[in-house]
């Protein structure tokens, strides 16, 4: 989706600015962490540190709308109201890994303030695409940094160690200010084997915890499940079933960043005769970066083009393409829908679901599953194989790091609150009084001013509704329209009213979308005639025409008429055309 400066539509969460708000900092020898995003919900990530009026940001991420909350809306970023109120005190903006919930408001943030990014060599190179996409690089200096390396930015002294995650290159981040170390952990889990033997870094975690750490930051997301989360070569047996027993083609989806991933399936491709082709702009860009990078292993003869696989028999190729979220422009929706140009699925042919739903798009996903059925095709997911494993730690990995860390405060992050609340449980396993763990929401201030820790200020925070057709203030307004038209429809009434003294000359006539009745053309008659005989008595009264006051007589009428009739409250379009 190309979206250009300013097409943006904004509207704020009412949860918090129903707080009184301030826009002022903390006190200049007060340490301050404030989430403007990624608690209380999945996505959004962005986090602010401060201390003697300077501010470290962590993470500049986007949340994809729910269709039936965010009727078509593209994407939503954080607001950067506050952000705005003090940033000639930012020091940087770090990246803690390069998943969409974490870069992908970068470019945005960038239209309203020139910024300084840090980041390892992947997580800049998928930052730089976003950026680059919007022609907004120079408003961004881009600095790389690696895992085991530190960054001093005054007031803050950064020591960055390596995470394992579902992308290349993840980093957590201890944060070391004159009255303390904030940890934040990043994405992460306890990964005994990863795909690029590249694995949490347990011995600088021990020695955090043993130096002491004020407070810990943490993933939230999958500590509902029991367990240590799987390693991400886990998975590798299980391709290689698939891909080996498969009759036909073979159609594999998750994310396009998910360089490990690919790597086992380009593996078990060699393993098993068959050639790799990635569909799609956003794959074939991320796997070309992968391996230019040397992320990205790729034996030799087994990654083709898209033409060349549809030149191939079936039983020899594998397509790798993005979609696993249902995206109805993606490659893989419109393999679903039958409607892609270059390739069908045919009987025989098999999907592998190599992904998670995010929550609320379970039935998008579940509808394109089913119409790969439909198209003869077989479907395996995690239900039925280990196609896939999370990157993030379950429970035994979140007690890890807190056994590991010790630290002082917790606050459970990234997730909903039911992840926050369930990883508060576990950290009072380990020791951590209730007194000592913040369940913060977006915009609330958890401050230390050296002697003790509160969390109960809040400042502004919201959230900004990217559309690329509409511009301006009025989401709430614009979004209440939407949801209008799909929960109750809409009528437009077309009237003609003389010019000179407003007699009604033609119509009214009424047309009708997404109303049910019994007898909908008698309904629609009956309402032309309440409408011409209240604009009749508007015109009875004698008075000079006034065309604004005509819409409001019918639209108030046929509010009235509907709500009556129907118990509906349709949006209601008057026309009143002089005559």
């Amino acid at each position: 989706m190309e979206v250009k400066a300013g097409q943006v539509i904004r509207e704020r969460l009412s949860g918090v600015m129903a707080k009184e708000a301030t826009d002022a900092p903390p006190p200049p020898r007060t340490l301050a962490l404030t989430p403007l995003g990624g608690v209380g919900e999945i996505g959004k990530n962005f986090t602010l540190i401060e201390y003697g009026g300077k501010t470290l940001v962590i993470d500049c991420g986007l949340r994809f709308p729910n269709v039936a909350e965010h009727p078509g809306i593209d994407l939503i970023i954080p607001d950067f109201t506050y952000l705005r109120s003090v940033q000639k005190g930012v020091v940087g903006l770090l990246l803690t890994h390069g998943h969409e919930d974490h870069i992908g408001a970068l470019a945005f943030l960038a239209q309203e303030m020139p910024i300084t990014v840090y980041g390892t060599r992947y997580t800049l190179a998928l930052a730089k695409g976003r950026v680059t996409e919007m022609g907004l690089n120079e408003r961004v200096r881009f600095v790389e940094v690696s895992a085991g390396s530190r960054l001093d930015l005054e007031p803050f002294q950064l020591r960055f160690f390596s995470v394992c995650h579902s992308v290349c290159d993840g980093i957590g981040v201890a944060v070391k200010t004159p009255l303390g170390t904030i940890v934040h952990s990043g994405d992460f889990k306890f990964d005994v084997d990863p795909v690029d033997g590249r694995r949490l870094d347990r011995e600088t975690l021990k020695q955090l915890g043993d130096e002491g750490v004020l407070a810990l930051f943490s993933d939230s997301t999958n500590v509902e499940t029991p367990g240590w989360t799987p390693s991400e070569r886990s998975v590798r047996p299980a391709l290689e079933r698939a891909l080996a027993n498969a009759k036909g083609r073979v159609f594999l989806t998750s994310f396009a960043s998910h360089v490990h991933r690919f790597q086992q399936v380009l593996e078990a491709a060699a393993a098993t005769g068959r050639v790799v082709a990635p569909m799609g702009r956003s794959m074939e860009g991320n796997m070309r970066m992968a391996r230019e990078l040397g992320y990205l292993k790729v034996p030799e003869g087994v990654l083709v083009d898209l033409a060349t696989a549809k030149s191939l028999a079936p039983q020899r190729t594998v397509i790798v393409s993005t979609g696993s979220q249902g995206e109805p422009r993606s490659g893989l929706a419109r393999l679903a829908d039958g409607t892609h140009t270059d390739m069908k699925v045919m009987p025989g042919d098999l999907l592998v679901y190599s992904a998670r739903a995010i929550p609320g798009n379970e039935r998008t996903i579940g509808y394109l599953i089913n119409n790969f059925y439909r198209r003869g095709a077989e479907v395996i997911t995690e239900r039925h194989q280990q196609v896939h494993v999370s990157g993030h730690g379950s429970r035994e990995d979140g007690r890890e790091l807190l056994r590991l860390l010790k630290p002082r405060y917790f606050i459970p992050a990234h997730g909903e609150l039911r992840h926050q609340v369930t990883h508060k449980s576990l950290a009072f396993d380990e020791g951590i009084t209730a007194d000592r763990v913040f369940l913060l929401e977006n915009g609330q201030r958890w401050t230390f001013d050296g002697q003790q820790a509160t969390a109960g200020v809040f400042v502004p925070a919201g959230e900004v509704l990217v559309d690329g057709l509409i511009q301006g203030e009025e989401a709430s307004l614009v979004l209440r329209d939407r949801q209008h038209l799909r929960e109750d429809g809409m009528v437009v009434c077309s009237v003609g009213l003389a010019h000179d003294d407003g007699e009604v000359l033609e119509g009214p006539h009424l047309m009708a979308r997404g109303l049910m009745a019994e007898d909908l053309n008698g309904l629609l008659e009956d309402a032309e005639d309440a409408v011409h005989g209240a604009l009749s008595e508007w015109n009875a009264h004698g008075q000079a025409p006034d065309w604004d006051h005509a819409r409001d007589v019918i639209t108030t009428t046929l509010k009235r008429f509907f709500k009556k009739k129907l118990q509906a409250r349709p949006v209601i379009v008057p026309a009143v055309l002089e005559i």
